[in-house]
């Protein structure tokens, strides 16, 4: 028997760089089987494989095809594109697959639309092992910086298909991880954004108008820093230089949230129902609700202490009572021996009123008795409110601000048609809410994270 196998002949018949070549591909042929076939049995559910080669008019080399023919992976189901899928293809694509095994290839330099179309459609949480050519570069950088800067991969992993070297990113798409030597299939993947290294994400929001004092006290906002600060990372706000418009993405602001220097926008949009496929939205659940917030009011003087605890009809009521009794003893002083107000209100008797008439006892009494608990309940009232700390024009309704002429302060870019409420659209007023430059004269149109977040605010304690 020969000693050498047809592959060996084969091996000695060919060039050394190209001996070189095919054994790079079989070692990193079995590398893969052996990553995907320990994903899969630690994967509950069904495992599936995305197989995107970008270059299939290059067949040389191809790791994807030889790791789709392979035996091994029969009892797995396999999706495989290439850059030429059309957009009615995407449909039936997962959206959340198992793993991409992606050929990138030696590409140079060009921002490819089918390619950032394509891998767009899968969640960031998606493993992704990416073969390229190392032997420049620029290969790398290009396939880095749309995935991890644009696309925003949270687990891609880059495997050279010209020599041994395995490397990892970071969502700024700087190396990490450069390995010589393959990890075992369990160390592989990692997660980009669980320790974020003391990376800066950044934020903006389209109504800031260049006003960074106002993104960063937005409860989103203070969102994000936290999140940041609990993964190892700092914050930072960016100001959009856009003119604002109602229309969300409109291309001023589409460019720049696409331009790599923005990780979140934290704009807040209505949507009729759930978009499939969509994974960079965070969809709330807190219901959409307007809200007024209102000054409170100066508080009362000293003199206004002491007629706010009951209303001007009931000070009307119980000044007619003693005036109509008062003028009753005057016109019939045969009737009265006593003066009404005086022993009603000062306990002071002309005459024994156990002797007095039957009339003159029925009206004294009853007035003595209703003024114990009027009296009563005004020592009561008072206290309270020197204790409360009262105030005046508060308004509680929208009668109330009529009436008060307070003018309301709306950012009619985002509610045009509040103007023509018939009931406060003559009083409305276009301005943005600044929690910091309150005028304490105005009432504010503030949606519901903004009311809950300016309860925390200690400038905004006259308003409620």
């Amino acid at each position: 028997m020969s000693p050498f196998s047809p592959v060996a002949l084969i091996l000695i018949l060919l060039p050394s760089n190209a001996i070189t070549s095919y054994l790079i591909t079989l070692e990193l042929y079995y590398y893969s089987l052996s990553v995907i076939e320990f994903l899969s049995a630690q994967h509950s559910g069904i495992f599936t494989c995305v197989f995107y080669d970008k270059r299939p008019d290059h067949p040389q080399d191809n790791i994807l095809e030889l790791l789709m023919m392979s035996p091994e992976l029969d009892h797995i189901p396999k999706y495989s594109i290439d850059g030429s899928l059309s957009e009615v293809e995407f449909g039936y694509l997962p959206p959340n697959p198992s793993l991409i095994l992606y050929r990138a290839g030696n590409e140079h330099f060009s921002f490819d639309q089918q390619m950032f179309a394509t891998l767009n459609l899968f969640h960031q949480n998606t493993k992704l092992l990416v073969f390229v050519d190392c032997t420049s570069f620029e290969y790398f950088q290009v396939n880095s910086a749309v995935l991890a800067e644009l696309l925003r991969f949270n687990k891609v992993v880059y495997l050279c298909t010209t020599h041994l070297t395995v490397a990892r990113t970071e969502m700024d798409w700087k190396v990490v991880t450069e390995l010589e030597y393959y990890p075992a299939p369990g160390e592989l993947f990692q997660d980009g954004v669980r320790d974020l290294r003391g990376s800066v994400v950044t934020y903006t929001w389209r109504m800031v108008e260049n006003r960074v004092e106002d993104v960063v006290l937005d409860p989103l906002a203070l969102w994000i820093q936290e999140t940041a600060r609990f993964l190892n990372g700092t914050s930072a706000p960016m100001p959009c230089s856009c003119e604002f418009k109602v229309r969300m993405f409109e291309e001023c602001y589409w460019k720049f949230l696409k331009s790599g220097k923005i990780d979140f926008a934290i704009d807040g949009i209505q949507a009729r129902g759930m978009v499939p496929g969509n994974f960079r939205l965070i969809y709330s659940t807190v219901p959409v609700s307007d809200y007024l917030v209102v000054p409170s009011g100066r508080p009362l003087n000293i003199v206004e202490l002491f007629f706010v605890p009951f209303t001007w009809s009931a000070w009307l009521l119980i000044g007619s009572v003693f005036v109509a009794t008062e003028l009753f003893s005057i016109a019939k002083p045969t009737l009265f021996r006593n003066d009404p107000v005086m022993i009603v209100v000062c306990s002071f008797e002309r005459y024994n009123l156990h002797h007095a008439g039957r009339l003159e006892q029925f009206v004294l009494l009853s007035l003595i008795i209703m003024f114990f608990f009027v009296s009563n309940a005004f020592e009561t009232k008072v206290i309270a409110l020197m204790t409360a700390k009262p105030s005046l024009n508060i308004p509680r309704t929208f009668q109330d601000l009529v009436e008060l002429g307070m003018p309301i302060r709306a950012d009619l870019r985002l509610d045009p048609q509040l103007v023509n409420n018939t009931e406060i659209g003559s009083l409305v007023v276009h301005s943005i809410l600044n929690v910091i430059d309150l005028d304490g004269k105005s009432a504010y149109k503030a949606d519901f994270y903004w009311a809950e977040f300016m309860k925390l605010v200690p400038s905004v304690e006259s308003y409620h």
